[in-house]
C-alpha cells in the first residue's frame, strides 16, 4: 500500500498531466497584467524610466520573465541559492534581471527603493509574516503596489497536502502535513489575518479578486489575488481605511 506522501505524489502528477499547473500559470499571467495594466505601469510614465520590481521568492522565474517583458527592471529574489542558480533566469542574456539571494525576512535592498512587488505562494511559507510584510513595506516606495498570491489553506482539498485540511484541528496540522509534505507551512494564516497585518505596516488593500481553477466551488476559492498600496501613515485617510475594511468584511 502506497505512503501518504507517495499518493500525494501521484495526485501531484494526475494534475500535472490535467494540465492543471499551466492552467494556473497562464491564470496568473493574466491576473497580474490585468491588475498592472490598470493602473500607473501602463502610463506614458514608464517611457520616462524603468520601473523596479521584486520577484519575492521567484523560483523558477517564470514571472521575473513576464515582469521583464513588460519593461521593468526584475530584482529576483529566493532564499534557496542552488534553485536559484539552476533557474531559467540565471541561463542566458537577461541585462533586466538581478539575481538575488536573501531572506524575505531580511531583504537586502534600500528602502523606499522598489515600485512592485508580487509574491506568490511565499507568505504561508514564512514563521514570521508581520516581519516579512514590514520588509516589504520598508523597501516599497510610497503608493508602490504589493501583489500577493495567498492560498486558502481550508479549502477542501488543500493545495499543498493535496489533503482536507480543514477537518484538522489547528493544533494538530503541523503534525499531519509533516507525514505529507516536506517543507513549512503557517497553518494560522489566513486571508483576513495577512489583510490586518499587512495593514499594520501601511499596506492598504486595494483589490481582491478570488482565484478558482477549472471548476468554481463556492463559496471557498482555492485562493486569492490581492493588491496592496503602500501608504506612509501620515498620508492614510479615513477613505483608504474605510475602503479596505469594507473589502475585509466581503471576504
Amino acid at each position: 500500500m502506497p505512503s501518504i506522501k507517495k499518493l500525494r505524489q501521484i495526485i501531484t502528477m494526475v494534475l500535472f498531466r490535467m494540465g492543471l499547473y499551466e492552467l494556473r500559470s497562464i491564470n496568473y499571467t493574466k491576473m497580474i497584467m490585468d491588475t498592472l495594466m490598470s493602473m500607473k505601469y501602463a502610463t506614458n510614465t514608464r517611457l520616462k524610466r524603468r520601473f523596479v520590481a521584486l520577484d519575492l521568492g521567484c523560483g523558477s522565474g517564470f514571472f521575473s520573465r513576464l515582469l521583464e517583458s513588460m519593461g521593468f527592471e526584475v530584482v529576483s529574489l529566493d532564499i534557496d541559492c542552488e534553485a536559484l542558480k539552476n533557474s531559467m533566469i540565471a541561463r542566458g542574456d537577461r541585462p533586466g534581471i538581478s539575481l538575488l539571494c536573501a531572506d524575505a525576512h531580511s531583504i537586502p535592498l534600500k528602502e523606499g527603493s522598489v515600485d512592485l512587488v508580487i509574491a506568490l505562494s511565499i507568505y504561508e511559507h514564512l514563521e514570521s509574516v508581520d516581519v516579512a510584510l514590514r520588509e516589504t513595506a520598508r523597501i516599497l516606495k510610497n503608493d508602490g503596489i504589493l501583489i500577493v498570491q495567498l492560498p486558502n489553506l481550508e479549502y477542501f482539498i488543500e493545495p499543498h497536502t493535496k489533503f482536507p485540511m480543514f477537518l484538522i484541528p489547528g493544533r494538530y496540522k503541523p503534525l499531519v502535513a509533516s507525514k505529507i509534505i516536506d517543507y513549512y507551512v503557517n497553518w494560522d494564516l489566513n486571508i483576513k489575518a495577512f489583510i490586518e497585518l499587512a495593514s499594520r505596516e501601511g499596506l492598504i488593500l486595494a483589490k481582491t479578486m478570488k482565484y478558482y481553477h477549472k471548476l468554481k466551488t463556492p463559496p471557498w476559492p482555492p485562493s486569492w489575488f490581492l493588491m496592496f498600496v503602500k501608504r506612509e501613515s501620515n498620508t492614510l485617510n479615513r477613505e483608504d481605511i474605510a475602503y479596505s475594511s469594507h473589502l475585509l468584511r466581503k471576504q
